[in-house]
């Protein structure tokens, strides 16, 4: 049997509230999502 790979992956760690400016228009701001975890695995078979 071939290695599987496993991925743990955190966004927004410190569950901040943040925006982004988004496009040329200054009423458009992209929220930042809350904190999100993520698991993922890779097998070759």
């Amino acid at each position: 049997m071939k290695p599987a790979l496993l991925t743990f992956r955190v966004r927004n760690l410190t569950d901040e509230l943040y925006a982004t400016w988004v496009g040329r228009a200054a009423s458009q701001v992209l929220i930042a999502p809350r904190r999100t975890f993520e698991l993922s695995a890779k097998v070759e078979f």
